[in-house]
């Protein structure tokens, strides 16, 4: 009774916050996207479990907001009427892709919501550093040297504000920013 279907577009509303689920893609590795018509059968291929529909997640709370894209994938157009202060953007894989594409997905995702700050997240080690360990750049996932270089450039042309989280530190995303 807890549960409810959240519809792509529509605001969700959880006491004085609200919720909405936009479309987008996940940054273009070549195994996502898809979705699953039949049970898989173990053991199966890592490329057979496809991920379905990816999403952007804008949060209001009051006239403060706040845009997740966990992943360095967009859709085209999605956000071209959405506006947020902050983006914490999904940089995983930047300096893997073609520059084109890194060059829209800051635009489409950063420029075009006029944020004034990103957070970049999901260019950490997630899968062997604990909860608590110093938050270090996954080798996995792109050069992280590169990415830095990329998202300063970007912010510095844009004016926005380019940060990254501190290890396991809580953090007010909207500090400083009028």
């Amino acid at each position: 009774t807890q549960f409810r279907a959240a519809k792509t577009g529509a605001p969700m509303q959880f006491g004085r916050f609200s919720v909405t689920l936009l479309p987008s893609r996940h940054a273009p590795t070549g195994f996502t996207g898809g979705e699953i018509t039949s049970p898989l059968k173990p053991p199966a291929r890592v490329t057979d479990y496809l991920e379905g529909a990816s999403y952007a997640v804008l949060v209001r709370h009051g006239d403060k907001s706040f845009l997740i894209n966990g992943s360095a994938g967009f859709e085209p157009g999605a956000l071209k009427d959405i506006r947020a202060d902050v983006v914490m953007l999904g940089t995983g894989g930047i300096g893997t892709f073609d520059p084109q594409h890194e060059q829209n997905y800051w635009n489409e995702v950063v420029k075009n919501t006029g944020a004034k700050r990103v957070i970049a997240i999901h260019w950490d080690d997630f899968m062997t550093v604990g909860a608590g360990a110093p938050l270090t750049p996954s080798t996995l996932i792109g050069d992280f040297d590169y990415m830095m270089a990329f998202l300063k450039t970007n912010g510095e042309n844009d004016g926005v504000d380019v940060r990254l989280p501190q290890d396991w530190q809580p953090m007010n995303i909207w500090d400083g920013l009028n």
